[in-house]
C-alpha cells in the first residue's frame, strides 16, 4: 500500500513538472524560431556555436555535485540533520562561484585564440567574453532546482523552467526591438538568471528556514558531496561530450551554416526527453529513500512501473514526431532548415534508447553506484566522437545523428545489462511486449490514416495523430497496460 501512495504521489507530482515542461519548451523553442527568423543562418550558428562552448564546459564548475548534492540532503532531511542541510548549501555555493570565476578569467585570456582557430569568426571574440559570465550566474538555474527536488517541492519545481524561459523569450524580443541582433540573446541569457534568484527567493526561505539552524560540518559534509559526486564529474563531462560533441566537431570540421541547422534539429529531437527527465525529477529521491531504508521490493516496484509509463508516453510521440518531421520543419521554420529533415528522423529515433539510460543513470545513482554512469558514458562518448570524427566530413549533419544514434543505443545495451544482472529490477517481458505491440498498432494506424485522408497537410496531420492516438489508447487500456485506478489512488 506504501508504494501505491508513493507512485501516485509521485504520478500527481510528475504531471504538473510534466506540464510545466511543455510550457518551458514552448517557450524555450519559441525562443529559437525568433532567433532563427531575426538572424542570418550564420549569426545563428555562431551563437548556438560559442553558447555549446560555454555549455560544455559547465561540468568543470559542476564537479557533479548536484546529483551528489539530492542524495546527501535527502539522507540528511530523513535523519533531521538540517545543520548539515545547511552547511552543505553555502559551502557548495561558495565553491561553484570559486570554479566560475577561474572560468571567466580564461575565457578572457584565450578568447582572441579561439576565435581565430576554433569559432572562425572575430565577431565570437566579445560574444564569448560576455557569455562566460553565465558560468557564475547560471548557479541560479543549477541550485534551485536541485534544492527543490531534495525537499519533494514538485509546484515551485514545474514552474521553474516555464518562468525561465518565458522571461527570456520576453527579454530576447525587448533587446530585438531595440536592434540588438546577436546580442538580444547574448544579454537575455545573462539577465534571467539575476530575475529567476529574485523571484524564488521567497520560496527557497520558505521551504527550508536557514535561520531556524546553526550550520554544522559544512567541510565534512561539501566532502562527502564531492567524493560521492567525483565518478559523476567524468559521468557529467562525457554526457556533455555525446550532448554537444556533435555540435562542437560541426564548428571544427563544417561550417556555421551546419552548426545552424543542427542547432535547430537537435533541440527539436531533445523536446522529447521532457518525458524521462520529468520522471527522473521525483524518481531519484524517491530511490535514495527506498535505498537508504534498504527497501529493494520497493525500488523494483517503482522502477518497473516508471519504465513502462515512460515507453506508453514516449513511443507514440516519437513515432508521430518521425512520421511529420518534414512538416513540422516547414510550417515552423525557413526553407533552408530542410536540409536536416533526414539527421532529425535519426536524431529521434535515438531519443527511444537515450530515455532508457537516462532513467537507469538516476537509479544507479541512487543506489550508490555512480561509477557505473561514469563508465557506460565514457565508452559512449568515445564511440560518438570517434564516429563523428569519420561521419562528419563525410556526411555532414547526417553523419553526427548516426554518431549519435550508435551511442545511443549502447547505452540502452550497458543499462539493460547492468539492471538485470543486479536482478532488483524486474522486466516484465509480456507488458514489454504489449508496449511494442501497441506502437505498432499505433504506427499503421498513422499510415492508413494519412494516406486516407484527404486535406491539406496541417489538417491531415492533425486528423492522422487524432485518430490514430484515439486507436492508442484504447489499444493500452485493452491491454490493461494502464490500470487507472494505480494514478488516482490515494
Amino acid at each position: 500500500m506504501k508504494n501505491k501512495t508513493d507512485f501516485s504521489t509521485l504520478m500527481k507530482g510528475s504531471f504538473f513538472i510534466f506540464l510545466g515542461g511543455i510550457i518551458a519548451n514552448l517557450f524555450g523553442y519559441l525562443i529559437r524560431i525568433i532567433l532563427s527568423r531575426e538572424l542570418t543562418l550564420e549569426e545563428y550558428g555562431l551563437f548556438y556555436a560559442v553558447f555549446t562552448f560555454i555549455f560544455f564546459f559547465l561540468f568543470l564548475r559542476d564537479l557533479g555535485l548536484y546529483s551528489s548534492f539530492i542524495k546527501f540532503t535527502t539522507e540528511f532531511k530523513i535523519k533531521k540533520e538540517y545543520g548539515k542541510i545547511k552547511g552543505i548549501i553555502l559551502s557548495l555555493v561558495s565553491l561553484q562561484l570559486m570554479l566560475s570565476m577561474i572560468f571567466v578569467l580564461l575565457c578572457w585570456l584565450f578568447s582572441d585564440f579561439l576565435s581565430i582557430y576554433y569559432f572562425k569568426d572575430e565577431n565570437s571574440k566579445w560574444i564569448l567574453r560576455i557569455l562566460s559570465l553565465y558560468f557564475p550566474l547560471s548557479i541560479v538555474i543549477r541550485f534551485i532546482p536541485a534544492y527543490f527536488t531534495t525537499f519533494k517541492k514538485s509546484n515551485p519545481l514545474a514552474i521553474f523552467e516555464p518562468t525561465k524561459n518565458i522571461i527570456t523569450y520576453g527579454l530576447i524580443i525587448l533587446f530585438l526591438s531595440l536592434g540588438y541582433t546577436i546580442y538580444a540573446a547574448v544579454y537575455s541569457y545573462l539577465i534571467v538568471n539575476i530575475l529567476l534568484l529574485l523571484l524564488f527567493i521567497i520560496p527557497i526561505s520558505k521551504t527550508f528556514k536557514f535561520s531556524n539552524y546553526k550550520i554544522k560540518e559544512p567541510i565534512v559534509s561539501l566532502k562527502k558531496v564531492v567524493i560521492f559526486g567525483l565518478p559523476l564529474i567524468g559521468t557529467r563531462f562525457v554526457t556533455r561530450f555525446i550532448s554537444y560533441s556533435d555540435t562542437i566537431l560541426l564548428t571544427f570540421l563544417s561550417t556555421l551554416t551546419n552548426v545552424g541547422i543542427y542547432n535547430i534539429i537537435l533541440p527539436t529531437a531533445l523536446l522529447l526527453l521532457l518525458i524521462p527527465n520529468t520522471l527522473n525529477k521525483l524518481y531519484l529521491p524517491n530511490i535514495v529513500e527506498y535505498n537508504t531504508k534498504k527497501n529493494f521490493k520497493n525500488i523494483n516496484l517503482l522502477s518497473s512501473k516508471i519504465y513502462r509509463y515512460l515507453y506508453i508516453i514516449l513511443l507514440p510521440i516519437v513515432i508521430t514526431s518521425i512520421f511529420f518531421s518534414g512538416e513540422f520543419l516547414k510550417i515552423l521554420f525557413n526553407q533552408e532548415y530542410l536540409a536536416g529533415d533526414t539527421t532529425l528522423k535519426i536524431l529521434l529515433f535515438s531519443i527511444i534508447f537515450y530515455s532508457f539510460s537516462s532513467i537507469a543513470q538516476s537509479y544507479f545513482i541512487g543506489i550508490e553506484k555512480p561509477k557505473r554512469n561514469f563508465k557506460m558514458t565514457s565508452y559512449a562518448a568515445m564511440i560518438n566522437v570517434l564516429l563523428n570524427i569519420i561521419l562528419i566530413p563525410m556526411y555532414g549533419l547526417i553523419g553526427a545523428g548516426i554518431a549519435t544514434l550508435i551511442s545511443s543505443i549502447y547505452l540502452f545495451v550497458y543499462a539493460v545489462y547492468k539492471l538485470y544482472n543486479d536482478k532488483i529490477v524486474e522486466f516484465k517481458f509480456k507488458e514489454i511486449s504489449l508496449v511494442i505491440l501497441s506502437s505498432i498498432i499505433f504506427l499503421t494506424s498513422i499510415i492508413i490514416s494519412n494516406q486516407s485522408i484527404k486535406a491539406d497537410n496541417f489538417v491531415k496531420v492533425i486528423l492522422s495523430v487524432m485518430i490514430s492516438s484515439l486507436i492508442y489508447l484504447s489499444t493500452i487500456i485493452v491491454f490493461k497496460l494502464i490500470p487507472i485506478q494505480e494514478i488516482i489512488r490515494k
